[in-house]
């Protein structure tokens, strides 16, 4: 079973915010109604409900496209009851914007996925000790990569959870998001069995490396709300990023009236919170696209979904409106007339573009760095540093050098440290 036309193309490709399992409930009408085979396609990343489907007679073939490009070996991982190996499909639709746009089709949480002549992770020559610090996607598949070439891997992640803005973000309380968390479940999955040596609830430091000594640093220290000061009021008792609110599950006091600032981060908030029954009002400076997650690559079905959608759950999105001052009750903005307008504000949230976190990377450079590091497989250029009597490279990886997508973390991670 499968969509005949492209009218509706988020019902075509099932992207992230849809269920798992979306279409069994027609696909079990069908078969009811027909004496041949039913196939189903879309939203079945998990492959136990595929299973369950079809054990319980809800359809009879499953067909896998987006999961195929995440993992080729799904088939073979399902017989030999590999589950925990199965890199999960999270149903970003990279490939479908790929595909429309007439690029070549990635995989977002794949890199070798079109690479697979070329791709291969090898045993490297020397065995090297490699500190990663940031357990996030990146991070993550660092670790993957280099103890899978033989290095002895430290990752070091400051929160309690591995996962970062990823982890955060499938925790949406009303918008279906789990499962982009499906990433983070299989890179710690794969770095456990692999050796990686994770501390979790520990921040790397100078002096954590001066002790250490290692060879090589990879710093994937990922990026940070950014919280402009300068606006009245932001330090208010309401005010909130809304990286706070989803490290909490989104289980924080919030008011009837809600202000969301910024578009574009803040437009899955938005839907999730109006929801849950509040008044929400979006306010954004600038004038463009506000209906796409910047941490995502921006793929025309999510936009879609959450363009049609800001309208559907009557978000009032006003766009061109700069924020003045943040009041106990409200908030006061300027549209681009000149023209002042007040929004009710119980609760307000901050979506802004955010910063990368480079401050680790700072430090090490000014206590330790002695000159460029170039690394030839990967045609980086990193920073030589000298710890005592011992070099070691420094690399920087993903949003601490600029915040990007989930995907260029990850192929970032794994093609570069093909060669450390």
């Amino acid at each position: 079973m499968y969509p005949g036309i492209f009218e509706s193309v988020l019902e075509a490709t099932l992207p992230l915010y849809y269920p798992e399992g979306y279409y069994l409930p027609f696909s079990e009408k069908i078969k009811e109604a027909v004496g041949i085979p039913v196939s189903v396609v879309g939203k079945l990343m998990n492959p136990k409900v595929a299973e369950k489907a079809l054990e319980t007679g809800k359809c009879d073939l499953v067909s896998y496209t987006r999961p195929m490009f995440a993992d080729s070996e799904i088939p073979n991982k399902m017989m030999q009851g590999r589950y925990d190996d199965i890199r999960r499909c999270c149903g970003c639709d990279h490939c479908v914007g790929d595909g429309f746009s007439g690029r070549m089709t990635e995989c977002a949480i794949n890199a070798s996925f079109q690479r697979e002549a070329t791709y291969r992770i090898e045993t490297a020559a020397v065995r090297k000790r490699v500190v990663i610090a940031g357990a996030g996607v990146g991070g993550l598949e660092a670790a993957r990569v280099c103890a899978t070439r033989g290095h002895e891997v430290l990752l070091f992640e400051k929160e309690p959870d591995v996962g970062g803005m990823i982890r955060d973000a499938s925790k949406m309380p009303r918008l279906y998001m789990r499962e982009l968390n499906y990433s983070v479940e299989w890179l710690s999955g794969q770095a456990r069995k692999l050796g990686v040596q994770l501390k979790t609830g520990q921040e790397v430091t100078p002096a954590l490396i001066e002790d250490l000594k290692p060879d090589a640093i990879v710093v994937a220290t990922g990026s940070r709300p950014v919280v402009p000061a300068e606006i009245p009021g932001i330090d208010l008792p309401h005010v909130m990023t809304q990286e706070h609110y989803l490290k909490q599950g989104g289980k924080v006091e919030v008011g009837k009236n809600v202000v969301v600032i910024g578009g574009q981060f803040g437009a899955e908030l938005c839907l999730s919170l109006a929801r849950e029954g509040r008044n929400v009002t979006m306010i954004e400076e600038g004038h463009g696209n506000v209906a796409s997650a910047p941490y995502l690559v921006k793929t025309v079905t999510r936009y879609i979904y959450c363009n049609v959608h800001l309208n559907k759950d009557q978000v009032n999105v006003r766009t061109g409106m700069k924020v003045n001052e943040i009041r106990p009750a409200s908030i006061i903005c300027t549209d681009s007339d000149g023209d002042s307008e007040e929004f009710a504000a119980d609760t307000v949230f901050l979506c802004l573009p955010r910063a990368a976190e480079n401050r680790l990377s700072a430090a090490l450079k000014e206590e330790f760095a002695v000159g460029d590091a170039y690394h030839a497989g990967a045609a980086y250029n990193g920073t030589k540093l000298q710890l005592g009597d011992k070099p070691c490279d420094l690399y920087e990886l993903g949003d601490c050098v600029e915040p990007r997508t989930m995907k260029e973390a990850i192929h970032q991670a794994s093609l570069f440290c093909l060669a450390i």
